[in-house]
């Protein structure tokens, strides 16, 4: 998984940006529906 996101660090750094930030507002909808 961490060369995964390695991976697309080096081939492009805003996607991973984007990736995470997918990541990280779809947990917190999560917790906020619970």
């Amino acid at each position: 998984m961490v060369t995964i996101i390695f991976v697309l660090q080096m081939l492009d750094p805003q996607f991973l940006w984007y990736v995470t930030g997918t990541c990280f507002s779809v947990q917190y909808q999560t917790n906020a529906e619970l």
